[in-house]
């Protein structure tokens, strides 16, 4: 899950548990999700609260300052967020909230993440979650990669950077921490087919298959004439074999295709003439589902039931941009409705050496 407002030097899975289990919910833009029953989604604003909005109409039901980024429901009713305020010392906290209020019930003990202090310019690191019986556990990965400030010796910068994975376990009830672990991270094995075609999703570049329940799916290209074209294909993800095949076709559009975070959507611009029009195709179903107008270029997309989220990044002035989550309802092709996030300040930071 990642646009500007958020990025990424480790990534963290959480899985969350209570006397209950994972409610059926979906993750839905960055740092966002949704829940299924109610049609209430919670977003991450810029000023660092939560959102619940009703997503059938984009009105609010509650903020909370307590928390940054919501991460997951339980059936028991409660809202697992993450809350970045520590982030610059390099920890975090996870609060429990009221799904419906946005009371807070309970906050963890300070968790360190396993890297220096976050430099001015570096966000808060995107989370995942679910919940299980086993108790709050938390799992993510570190990097020894350069982070800024001063030069490592030359010595040390030739050493190509490493992975750790650490894992904690909170008590649900207290907050308080029951272990810790760590030790080296383990390798992507996932193998690239050289066909594959470069995507967008949560924010950033992607390549390569992606995987949601007994499905996997990849964008790969075909050579045709003097000419190549982009296809779809999935696979039933036990027996490998190809359930479906999806020609992608781009009208000379060089705009990248989106996959949703949840990996069951791709989304691609009609032609290079109209890219504010998107077709939206179902991964599970094969096949295409509907075509929206978008007021503006997306930095991120979901779907929700027949609804089309997105979030854009609106100029308001040189220094500064207001960030937009807007509904298109893909029956009509039509917007429904649209709310402000906040606004954030917009800056070209150099890159820091690697």
């Amino acid at each position: 899950m990642r646009f500007s407002l958020i990025g990424a030097r480790a990534v963290l899975l959480i899985v969350l548990t209570t006397s209950g289990s994972t409610l059926g919910r979906s993750e839905c833009l960055p740092r966002g999700i949704w829940d299924m029953s109610t049609h209430i989604g919670y977003l991450a604003q810029v000023d660092h609260s939560v959102v619940a909005i009703d997503l059938r109409n984009g009105k609010t039901v509650w903020t909370s300052s307590n928390a940054s980024a919501p991460l997951a429901l339980s059936e028991g009713g409660l809202l697992a967020a993450s809350d970045d305020k520590l982030w610059r010392s390099g920890q975090f906290t996870v609060a429990i909230l009221d799904a419906k209020t946005g009371q807070l019930r309970v906050r963890s003990t300070p968790i360190t993440l396993g890297v220096s202090s976050a430099i001015p310019a570096e966000p808060m690191p995107p989370l995942t979650a679910n919940f299980e019986k086993k108790g709050l556990v938390l799992c993510w990965e570190t990097s020894s990669l350069y982070r800024g400030g001063a030069a490592p010796p030359i010595q040390r910068a030739n050493i190509p950077p490493s992975k750790i994975a650490h894992s904690v376990v909170v008590d649900p009830i207290t907050g308080e921490l029951r272990e810790t672990t760590l030790e080296p991270a383990h390798p992507d094995s996932n193998v690239i087919p050289p066909t594959s075609v470069s995507y967008r999703r949560h924010g950033e570049w992607a390549k390569g298959p992606w995987f949601f329940g007994n499905t996997m799916a990849n964008i790969e290209s075909r050579e045709e004439g003097k000419g190549t074209k982009a296809e779809l294909r999935v696979w039933d993800r036990i027996s490998l074999s190809l359930r479906a095949t999806i020609e992608l076709t781009r009208g000379g559009s060089d705009i990248a295709p989106y996959v949703t975070a949840d990996g069951k959507y791709v989304l691609l611009p009609s032609s290079s003439q109209s890219n504010h029009e998107w077709r939206v195709f179902s991964v599970a179903n094969a096949r295409e589902i509907g075509r929206a107008q978008l007021g503006s270029d997306p930095e991120d997309m979901c779907v929700v039931d027949s609804q089309l989220l997105y979030l854009s990044s609106v100029p308001t002035n040189p220094g500064s941009a207001t960030i937009v989550v807007r509904s298109v309802d893909l029956d009509s092709g039509r917007q429904e409705w649209e709310r402000t996030l906040g606004q954030r300040q917009v800056s070209n930071f150099p890159k820091l050496p690697q």
